[in-house]
């Protein structure tokens, strides 16, 4: 089979008062094996108010593959990803969150699919089996679940995990939809994947299975109840409502 040849890989790191594990997920991307493959490293610091910009600032001195952005304000996860990536160079971008619940290695998976020419955008999915997951709470994977066979149903288009952190990117793709994304907060999942189920007759789309290491509460998972009926709602916005 035919490799074909991956120069860079853009990882976005969006950042919101990280200063626990930034440093840690920065050196575990930076030692991933990905063969010949270089790395570029856009954090995103979206006016975190611990110290996440001294740290930023930092890695950028050690590692010249890193690279940090500041938002003016709080403005969310979606719109530092979107800075992320108008700002990013890779022929192949991949979303990285701060907090350590996903794996870096897993990185390699996602990329020999576009090494091999067989896709255009990867989803990771933390629910398609074959790797290391986490068992927090029946909650959220019940609600995730629900949410990735709703999305399904009015797009018309089955991706078992949408609300995961993985999702590799033709890097061309992603910076020309950049502009066009409305989410500036947590909805960027249901967005994204509603703009590519309506691209899937032009699009070839994979999905691969990753490991997850769920945080609990107590351990500074952001995400409650209410995003969850938010996301209910966006859901349907961009399915059904924003055609």
């Amino acid at each position: 089979m035919d490799i074909k040849p991956i120069r860079l890989l853009s990882v976005i790191i969006p950042c919101y008062n990280e200063e626990n594990t930034l440093d840690l997920i920065v050196e575990e991307v930076l030692a991933v094996d990905i063969g010949d493959t270089k790395k570029e490293i856009i954090i995103v610091n979206d006016y975190s108010k611990d110290n996440s910009e001294s740290i930023i600032r930092n890695l950028e001195k050690k590692h010249k593959e890193v690279k940090g952005f500041s938002q003016p304000k709080n403005m969310g996860k979606g719109a530092a990803l979107k800075r992320g990536f108008a700002e990013s160079k890779g022929d192949v971008v991949i979303v990285q969150d701060a907090d350590r619940e996903y794996d870096p290695r897993d990185y390699k998976k996602l990329l020999n699919i576009f090494k091999e020419d067989r896709a255009d955008i990867v989803f990771g999915s933390r629910f398609s089996g074959g790797a290391p997951r986490r068992v927090v709470y029946l909650a959220n994977t019940m609600a995730n679940k629900f949410m990735s066979r709703l999305s399904a149903l009015l797009s018309g288009l089955y991706v078992s995990d949408i609300h995961t952190c993985y999702i590799m990117f033709n890097g061309d793709w992603i910076r020309g939809k950049s502009s066009t994304l409305k989410s500036d907060r947590f909805g960027f999942n249901p967005e994204i994947v509603a703009k590519v189920a309506k691209e899937k007759d032009n699009l070839r789309i994979c999905e691969t299975s990753i490991s997850y290491y769920g945080r609990t509460k107590s351990e500074g998972k952001k995400i409650g109840s209410r995003d969850g009926i938010k996301a209910i709602w966006e859901i349907i916005y961009f399915n059904v409502l924003k055609r």
